[in-house]
């Protein structure tokens, strides 16, 4: 190769792709990928060409049977695969994309992919949060997050016909669901606690007519959180109802009733049987104090608990469980 021709190759790469590609990645977001690769790409094409024997100026090293091949490289230019949008464009595609109260600082994108839709996206912040949230018309449930962690933590649950999924890694943090009747796939995005996320993640889905959430009507305060505990996952709801703090949890079981309340059974005074719908539950309480009542679902072996801060009895742990829980196979 030709000294002055790498130089002049070197040199037609801009320093701003250069430092770019030097940034620590947990800093760059996917789309900062594409455009990144597509200018280097596109440079490297444009080298490939100068450098190609013949396409630049006449070999002054005599050269002959060389110069008499010339052959040129075509550039292909193909379309961004990322293009700038409006929520009015991203409906019509038939999303119900919508963002939350408090947003600002919107933008809407459109991606082109394989798919015959292609995949919705708004940046927005709330506060000092920043998020980028996605949709995508799919079969299946899926990670459309655009977040490649190398080092990351897995939380998957179900609520009701949505099957979800937290995660936190080394380069973001993302919480997914998929609604099976609308065969769309969500995600939002940010560098926020991935618990903090989901409690934004859950009003995205609640304003798509979806509750992530286990409350009774009329809740005030309801956070929404899973974890996983002793190899299982946790879905927990908490709420405050006519002045009283709930914590609601269920859980994957094999067939057995477990505790899942994160409550010493030696704080209470008080122990009872009772029932919840059709299952078996076990109460422990102090009157007028907190309470927990436990109960297990055979059907889709699950077990679940409820603790109620204050105000506990057999009754209002009892009517409380009955008001929330809903049964696998429906009323019986």
């Amino acid at each position: 190769m030709n000294v002055q021709k790498f130089i002049r190759f070197h040199r037609a790469v801009d320093p701003e792709f250069i430092e770019e590609a030097q940034r620590p990645r947990a800093k760059r977001s996917y789309i900062g990928y594409i455009g990144v690769m597509a200018a280097c790409l596109c440079v490297a094409v444009v080298g490939i060409y100068l450098l190609r024997p013949g396409t630049g100026k006449a070999d002054t090293g005599g050269d002959a049977a060389r110069n008499t091949e010339e052959q040129s490289v075509a550039v292909t230019m193909t379309p961004n695969p990322i293009q700038s949008s409006s929520l009015v464009e991203i409906r019509n595609l038939g999303y119900k994309f919508d963002l939350p109260a408090g947003a600002k600082d919107e933008t809407f994108t459109i991606i082109n992919g394989t798919g015959a839709i292609p995949m919705a996206q708004a940046t927005f912040s709330i506060g000092s949060s920043d998020y980028t949230y996605r949709a995508l018309k799919t079969e299946s449930f899926q990670d459309i997050s655009g977040i490649y962690n190398t080092d990351e933590e897995n939380v998957t649950w179900n609520a009701g016909d949505m099957q979800l999924q937290m995660c936190s890694g080394n380069y973001g943090n993302w919480v997914g669901w998929y609604v099976s009747e609308d065969q769309t796939q969500w995600c939002l995005s940010s560098e926020d606690d991935a618990s903090d996320i989901l409690q934004t993640a859950s009003k995205l889905a609640l304003d798509l007519g979806h509750d992530i959430t286990t409350a009774p009507a009329g809740a005030e305060d309801v956070t929404v959180n899973a974890f996983n505990r002793d190899g299982a996952v946790v879905a927990e709801t908490a709420y405050t109802f006519e002045g009283v703090r709930y914590v609601y949890r269920t859980s994957p079981s094999d067939f057995v009733l477990v505790d899942i309340s994160d409550t010493d059974d030696g704080e209470f005074a008080n122990t009872a049987e009772g029932k919840v719908a059709y299952c078996d539950a076990k109460l422990a309480y102090n009157e007028g104090g907190q309470g927990k009542i436990l109960w297990f679902d055979i059907v889709p072996g699950l077990t679940y608990s409820l603790v109620m801060e204050s105000d506990a009895s057999p009754e209002a742990l009892e009517e409380m469980a009955n008001t929330i829980f809903v049964p696998a196979q429906g009323d019986s």
